[in-house]
């Protein structure tokens, strides 16, 4: 029976294929084509907060974050996600950036792709906590999981460089009734990182 045993998860782990290499993408901004809308920048961005051409912006009463801003300076790119080839749209600047210093931290990636195609952002407002540690990222999660109203995220801190990055994996659901999310942590590699 132990050999039985044995032999299936052999073949299981063999199945699953070696995990590639993580993919390190350092973003350049490119103005997409198309109308720019009018908008302000007014401080560095929280999500890429070590990017010297990344900030926080707004439209109307629409905050996107992190919006990056090409060397020519006038407009700023906004609402890109290179996992799934969006471009965004522009922002045609209607004040002078802010100058505020770029924060000197280790860097961390702004987007993260997991293995699974799921896609993570950085929360840059409330952050959540679970077995003490905070939920510093927001993933797209399956439709099987929202079924089953749980929600996924990466730990502060827990983003490890590598042949293969790995990062805490936060799959929780929030206890209505105490407000404090309960779940699991796992360590995941991830398949993509955008700087």
């Amino acid at each position: 029976m132990m050999q039985l045993l044995l032999a299936v998860a052999l073949v299981a782990f063999a199945s699953a294929g070696p995990v590639r290499p993580t993919r390190v993408t350092t973003y350049v901004p490119v103005v997409p084509a198309g109308r720019a809308v009018t908008g302000t920048c007014w401080t560095r961005s929280i999500a890429a907060p070590n990017r010297s051409d990344a900030y926080r912006c707004m439209v109307r009463n629409s905050i996107y974050d992190p919006c990056f801003v090409p060397p020519q300076g006038s407009v700023a790119v906004c609402d890109v996600d290179p996992a799934s080839n969006r471009r965004g749209f522009a922002i045609r600047l209607t004040k002078p950036l802010p100058q505020e210093p770029v924060f000197q931290g280790a860097p961390q990636p702004w987007l993260v792709e997991l293995t699974d195609g799921n896609v993570c952002i950085p929360l840059t407002g409330t952050h959540a906590q679970l077995n003490g540690r905070t939920i510093l990222y927001e993933c797209s999660e399956s439709r099987e999981r929202r079924n089953r109203g749980q929600s996924t995220g990466l730990i502060a801190g827990s983003i490890t460089p590598g042949r293969v990055w790995h990062a805490g994996l936060a799959v929780y659901d929030v206890d209505n009734r105490a407000g404090e999310p309960s779940g699991t942590i796992t360590s995941v590699p991830l398949a993509a990182v955008w700087r």
